[in-house]
């Protein structure tokens, strides 16, 4: 498959219809009931380059799956007719399109994400759409989809810390978190996220595939291993999430929540490194939040991080964050800040009260 060509202006496609204007594109079939949301949709894939088609319920997704054959779908989970999942499902068990890239998209958080994997999705989104991380989540997918008969051909057992194993057919049906690129041994790692909420690495070769041997859940370095921390970022602005993912990505896994209860919950199932969280974030802001995590004996250890564009030092200090950074995000401050906050907690002792007033 040819590389997407460069963004292209675009206009509404007719419904049903195969936006021929990016040919050298892969097709992305967007299956969403709502018209304003699939145009904006739309909108965005042929602006990066990709040819576009679009239905709106999901027995015309399917349909229009068997005829165009596509290389990617991306369908909501609320659709008339036939379900989002139930559509993904006869997707991918019909010997036509098994191999078409599935994503599916909803704006109800998680809850569908076990149902949608054990229908066969490639990956879930959730809304807001974000055009960027949309994009990232194709390139990723539809690079391994270009050696997946490579891939089929060959066996790997990554065992998760909460004792499930995956073939590295099993692996490639996980959630992509994301990679990191680790300078020194000049090879990357990809992370993708178990069933239980923890995230798995196995090292990839130039080509963008697995190498297939025995991956320990951490990376190895010479002669001494890299346990791979996580941190949350509690944010809705693509902006920030974009910057925090390039400001940290090498150094850690960068994962996010879109609202205060969705981080609440993340934390006490599997807690992260760090967290690090806006004030302004939907049903529980970030001070709110900070109180919740301090005030449980599971959580209160979780170091965290407050950002926001408004002077509230004393305000998150109170809440219990153990650091206050200023908005605009500066690299050097915030990777400081996060290590200085890991290290901290990993030597048991506590912050600085100067670290929250000059961080």
């Amino acid at each position: 498959m040819q590389s997407p060509p460069p963004s292209l202006s675009s206009a509404l496609v007719p419904l049903g219809l195969v936006d021929e204007r990016t040919a050298l594109g892969a097709l992305v079939l967007v299956v969403e009931d709502d018209e304003d949301t699939r145009f904006l949709y739309m909108e965005a894939l042929a602006s990066m380059g990709y040819r576009t088609a679009g239905e709106c319920d999901g027995k015309r997704g399917v349909e229009a799956a068997l005829r165009l054959q596509p290389d990617a779908v991306l369908i909501d989970v609320g659709l008339p007719v036939l379900n989002g999942i139930d559509a993904t499902r006869l997707i991918k068990e019909d010997p036509r399109t098994h191999r078409c890239l599935v994503i599916v998209m909803t704006g109800h958080g998680k809850s569908k994400f076990e149902e949608a994997r054990a229908a066969g999705c490639d990956a879930f989104f959730c809304k807001p759409f974000d055009p960027a991380a949309l994009e990232e989540v194709l390139r990723t997918l539809l690079s391994a989809a270009e050696h997946s008969k490579t891939l089929e051909r060959l066996e790997m057992v990554k065992e998760c810390s909460c004792g499930q194993q995956f073939s590295l057919k099993q692996w490639l049906e996980l959630l992509p978190c994301g990679r990191m690129h680790l300078p020194q041994r000049g090879v990357l790692v990809e992370l993708r996220t178990c069933t239980c909420g923890s995230s798995l690495s196995v090292e990839l070769d130039d080509l963008g595939v697995a190498i297939v041997k025995p991956a320990q859940a951490e990376v190895p370095n010479d002669d001494k291993v890299i346990t791979l921390k996580t941190v949350l970022v509690v944010d809705r602005d693509p902006h920030v999430r974009r910057l925090v993912r390039q400001f940290l990505g090498e150094a850690y896994v960068v994962e996010f929540a879109d609202d205060g209860y969705s981080a609440l919950d993340r934390v006490r199932s599997s807690a992260p490194s760090a967290v690090i969280t806006e004030i302004l974030v939907p049903r529980l802001d970030g001070l709110a939040l900070c109180r919740s995590l301090k005030g449980d004996a599971v959580t209160e250890r979780v170091p965290i991080l407050v950002i926001s564009m408004l002077a509230a030092h004393e305000r998150a200090r109170l809440s219990g964050a153990d650091a206050f950074l200023e908005k605009p995000l500066e690299k050097t401050s915030l990777v400081a800040a996060v290590r200085r906050l890991i290290d901290t907690k990993e030597r048991g002792s506590a912050l600085p009260q100067q670290d929250m007033n000059h961080s």
